[in-house]
């Protein structure tokens, strides 16, 4: 397995699972992958973000900007999962998707929850902008 798995959740949904220990290259490599799948899709692509471990060391804010500056077009939502007994790293990823919108704030919307299922439902309930 590997320590981000990238793949359709379905026709206009990318999963990316953070599901062991990565570093930023991994991030980047994935990012990269997804964003390769967001420009071949003839539609707006949403993305959920399902983190289970910890971010690795170093400053997030810099490789989550690039990431957003560097996103194709069609690039949807995004719904970031955070295990409902990871507080500490829930309220970080919503600070820091916080600032990256107040930066960009032309970007895509960012949403959190804490389940596959509630990012699904959110995502089905939710109109494209």
């Amino acid at each position: 397995m590997n320590c981000i798995n990238i793949s359709w959740d379905s026709e206009r949904v990318i999963l990316a699972e953070f599901a062991s220990a990565w570093t930023w290259d991994d991030f980047h490599d994935a990012v990269q992958q997804i964003h390769t799948m967001i420009a071949a899709a003839p539609h707006q692509t949403d993305i959920i973000i399902w983190h289970r471990v910890l971010f690795p060391s170093g400053n997030p804010m810099a490789h989550l900007a690039r990431t957003l500056k560097n996103q194709p077009p069609n690039t949807g939502r995004i719904v970031i999962i955070t295990p409902p007994l990871s507080r500490p790293l829930d309220e970080f990823i919503r600070s820091v998707a916080g600032i990256v919108q107040h930066v960009y704030p032309t970007k895509n919307r960012v949403i959190s929850t804490t389940t596959i299922e509630q990012a699904r439902a959110l995502l089905s309930d939710i109109p494209h902008t």
